[in-house]
């Protein structure tokens, strides 16, 4: 089980004039939950899961969400029972529902989990994009390259079954997000340039070079920014924790372009009396540390490299229900 969350990347931009200080709010959205009624299938709000390997003594997971209780409620797969209800994320009555919620929020657009073509998550990327264009709402992608680099791709497409093809396609791939995602009127643009979240872990950065070399952007249109995931978890010493304050690998990615961006906290403290239904947690003081690295290699710095800046905010996400795995 996944539960819903709101994940928010506050990205600078140097503008006058703007809404949050200067800053843009994105939201990372997750899915794909269905309902009976609108889809003949209910996604996400379901599931099934082997959690042996847990140590909160969760030892399987079974969400039904035809099961309903006696307050009407359904056996979903979240810890949180929506506001609304169980509704389906392809539902335009429920996208505007949730577009304007946002809006009201002050949250310009949602970057969707997404992995390739034709993934199912990239139909709820074009359903979403049809409601936004209506209410100057934009939408965009966090793009999880590593669904294309697993045998996800392999079982639609049984001829991409090698890194070199993946890399071929995930080109085809970047090609359709400039061509569909980052023009139009729901496209992600700070400071006039289109932006994305880029999770991995897929291509390598040669790989991703390659696929760079390949692709056509339109006449006029900037290169996109691709904010990198980084999320290096650290250690323990002295019961004090210690962040990753740099990386080979991400040193190698800011090669290409790529600008380092937090992800969620590290937790390296094992499951303990205080936590029992969590395999791992983080204090706050573990949190902040986390974040200082990013702060001041990033963010405080003047490297003209750095075209767009983002920041990070974790409401918070209750994973109990998933044999509390982090």
């Amino acid at each position: 089980m996944r539960k819903p969350f709101l994940l928010l990347l506050l990205v600078s931009v140097v503008l006058p004039g703007l809404a949050q200080n200067g800053k843009k709010v994105y939201a990372d959205f997750h899915g794909v939950r269905y309902t009976r009624q609108h889809d003949g299938k209910l996604g996400r709000w379901e599931m099934y899961a082997n959690t042996e390997k847990s140590t909160t003594g969760r030892k399987s997971l079974c969400y039904n969400a035809d099961l309903i209780d006696s307050e009407g409620r359904h056996e979903i797969a979240a810890v949180a029972y929506p506001q609304v209800g169980m509704q389906s994320n392809l539902d335009p009555d429920y996208i505007e529902y949730q577009i304007l919620s946002a809006k009201v929020a002050k949250i310009d657009g949602f970057f969707i989990e997404w992995g390739f073509k034709p993934h199912e998550n990239d139909i709820l990327l074009r359903e979403m994009q049809k409601v936004a264009a209506k209410y100057n709402f934009e939408i965009g992608v966090n793009w999880c390259d590593g669904w294309l680099y697993y045998d996800w791709i392999t079982k639609i497409y049984p001829q991409i079954n090698t890194r070199e093809a993946k890399t071929g396609y995930m080109a085809k791939c970047y090609q359709y997000l400039v061509d569909s995602v980052f023009t139009g009127p729901t496209a992600p643009i700070v400071k006039g340039m289109p932006v994305f979240y880029q999770f991995g872990p897929g291509a390598k950065v040669d790989e991703y070079r390659k696929v760079l070399s390949e692709v056509k952007l339109p006449q006029g249109m900037k290169q996109p920014v691709a904010l990198r995931r980084w999320a290096d978890w650290g250690k323990l010493e002295n019961d004090k924790y210690v962040p990753v304050t740099r990386s080979d690998e991400m040193d190698a990615w800011k090669q290409v372009g790529e600008i380092p961006t937090a992800w969620l906290p590290a937790r390296v403290r094992t499951r303990d009396q205080e936590h029992a239904e969590w395999d791992n947690y983080a204090t706050q003081d573990d949190v902040i540390e986390f974040m200082k690295p990013f702060r001041d290699s990033i963010w405080h710095s003047n490297n003209p490299a750095y075209t767009i800046k983002s920041g990070f905010a974790m409401p918070g996400m209750d994973n109990r229900g998933c044999a509390g795995w982090g």
